[in-house]
């Protein structure tokens, strides 16, 4: 990773000592966390205690702070409140307990907020609201400070990796057991195997690394990437938030797009120590607008595939939510976790329903929530520093902030497929179903898929397939995928006046994906002189 990590610990300190009264933690990593809070409770001289709704409020020795009534949480405020030590007070899971359903909670936690920061100088206390996610009642937005615990680097990583191996070590029951671990320990030392172990574990909590480590060591006896990576698309899928995608396409499984293609291939190139030593960085992403069908997401996973690099997905319909700060907070989780993961691809799928303004007074402009969002990730594209490559898909633009389409750095076009591609994806679509397309009459199904995209072809092609066997033929031919096409009514001709206004609205503010077609030049009539013949 190029970029520096943010010092969260240094963060939190700053605010405990400017007496912040009121601070939320995001994570879900607590104990981690609580170890990093107990860290600078001891560099500022308070006492740390914790509270759950199963233990009430306890010391960090696990020892009760206050009686068995502390489990209630006005209770426990009522404690913190009363107390005579200087305090950090860590509150857990009170995400789903400080809501608008509970205004009484609200108001006791905003008074507490004003009560500690007002308080007493020799009693000094500060309250940290530990949770995964972050939900703030409208009546506390201005109260609490908001601080996201960023995943481990390789650094935390390569400690839990140590002392796993120790532990295991220690533990062995045989001989053999104890050279098992010694000889993973000495593959990790060469060729760099130990790095390469850590960079696959980057996106997940000290925790999931473990977990996957130890998993590596029983299952195949050593400490294998592949195990993890499998592993991690697991717990990454878990989340909710991203999609880890395998790579399994290049470019020769997309048809036409020459000058998307040409992109791809320079991207590439940057991403090589050569290029690196020359100044140049990976690109900070491209925006692919069009026609759905087009091959949009394809390309996206073609751009993961040859830049060598994972492709995550965010779907940004999923991460919406009603609760104020939730969908930031999703956001930032998902940039993070990217972030982390880097290099890699992120995706973000159909941008358009998240952050398309709707026209002028409508509550998607207004709705303070989704601009809370974009300027999450307006900030994290522009200041950014680790190889996270963005590309955004995107079916109807009109409405797309002109400031988050100058974050990308190429927005492409992706039209309808001219003959030479269409003849391209019919080629790859009938190499996909294990056919030879030399067998096939290629120009006859060019000019019967005319207005179609590359989605519309793979279908006529897959359904051609399926009525050659309903017929018990002996094999698919080329009238079965020209009758498939001639089924099909092409959404360019049912919606032929959408595609024509995307068009000319792509047709000043986009790169085209296709390089247009030479013209033909008009032969001019050769000159020629007319004689008048004498008799």
């Amino acid at each position: 990773m190029n970029g520096k990590q943010p010092d969260t610990a240094l963060d939190i300190e700053t605010l405990v000592r400017a007496r912040y009264a009121l601070i939320i933690l995001e994570t879900y990593e607590e104990d981690r966390a609580i170890a990093m809070l107990g860290e600078i409770a001891e560099r500022t001289g308070r006492l740390l205690v914790t509270w759950s709704v199963t233990q009430g409020l306890r010391t960090i020795d696990d020892e009760p702070y206050a009686d068995e009534g502390s489990r209630d949480l006005l209770n426990a405020f009522n404690a913190i409140e009363a107390k005579k030590d200087s305090l950090i007070a860590v509150f857990k899971d009170t995400h789903n307990i400080i809501t608008e359903q509970n205004p009484m909670v609200v108001r006791r936690v905003r008074d507490l907020a004003s009560s500690l920061k007002y308080g007493s100088d020799e009693h000094i206390k500060t309250v940290i609201l530990l949770s995964p996610v972050v939900r703030i009642p409208a009546d506390l937005q201005k109260s609490v400070s908001v601080i996201t615990l960023p995943f481990p680097n390789k650094g935390d990583i390569d400690k839990v990796l140590s002392n796993l191996l120790i532990s295991q070590e220690r533990n062995a029951k045989t001989d053999a057991d104890k050279e098992t671990i010694k000889e993973i320990d000495k593959e990790l030392s060469e060729n760099g195997n130990r790095d390469t172990i850590l960079k696959a574990c980057l996106g997940l909590t000290l925790n999931e690394s473990e977990d996957v480590l130890a998993k590596s060591i029983v299952s195949t006896h050593k400490i294998h990437p592949a195990v993890i990576i499998q592993e991690k698309e697991q717990i990454i899928k878990k989340t909710g938030i991203l999609e880890f995608f395998r790579q399994e396409e290049n470019l020769g499984t997309v048809g036409g797009m020459d000058a998307l293609k040409s992109w791809i291939q320079k991207a590439k190139m940057r991403n090589s120590k050569e290029a690196e030593k020359f100044g140049l960085r990976l690109p900070k992403g491209i925006l692919l607008i069009g026609y759905a069908g087009t091959g949009k997401t394809l390309s996206s996973k073609v751009i993961a595939s040859e830049l060598g690099v994972p492709l995550l997905r965010m779907d940004m319909s999923s991460i919406s939510s009603k609760w104020y700060g939730e969908t930031s907070s999703k956001l930032k989780q998902g940039l993070n976790q990217a972030k982390a993961v880097s290099p890699c691809v992120l995706l973000l799928d159909e941008i358009e329903k998240m952050f398309s303004t709707g026209d002028g007074g409508s509550q998607a402009q207004g709705h303070e929530e989704t601009l809370r969002a974009m300027s999450v990730l307006l900030t994290e594209m522009e200041e950014n520093t680790e190889p996270v490559v963005f590309v955004a898909t995107c079916n109807t633009p009109y409405n797309l902030k002109p400031e988050l389409m100058q974050r990308f750095e190429r927005i492409f076009f992706v039209g309808l497929p001219n003959q030479e591609e269409r003849a391209e994806i019919i080629k790859i679509h009938i190499a996909k179903v294990k056919r030879n397309p030399d067998d096939f009459e290629i120009d006859k199904i060019v000019e019967a898929t005319e207005g179609m995209v590359g989605r519309e072809i793979r279908t006529i092609i897959q359904e051609a397939l399926a009525s050659a066997f309903y017929e018990q033929a002996k094999d698919v031919t080329t009238e079965h995928i020209v009758a498939e096409a001639k089924n099909l009514v092409p959404m360019s001709h049912q919606k032929q006046a959408e595609f024509g206004e995307l068009r000319k609205w792509a047709e000043n503010k986009c790169t085209m994906a296709t390089s247009p077609l030479p013209a033909q030049v008009k032969k001019k009539p050769e000159k020629s002189r007319k004689l008048e013949m004498t008799g």
